[in-house]
């Protein structure tokens, strides 16, 4: 999974990428492709991950497999 923050300059490098794909989940600061991508104002982002909005309407947009981080959003908890 992509996070973009659309409102960072280029040098924060406000991109990560989350790797769902072995027994504990990675991340990497990079801009790359993945199954799916979500890209919002940094803002958003946070409050999308913290489940304090939803991933549905603007300002975000989702490219990709949008099951997929809704699964992932089903799961995580940073509680």
């Amino acid at each position: 999974m992509h996070l973009h923050a659309t409102d960072s300059p280029p040098q924060l490098s406000a991109e990560w990428l989350l790797d769902l794909t072995g027994d504990t989940l990675t991340w990497t600061r990079t801009h790359t492709k993945a199954a799916v991508a979500v890209r919002a104002p940094l803002t958003d982002l946070l409050l999308l991950v913290y489940k304090r909005r939803p991933a549905t309407g603007a300002p975000i947009e989702i490219l990709g497999d949008e099951q997929l981080l809704h699964f992932w959003l089903d799961r995580v908890s940073f509680e």
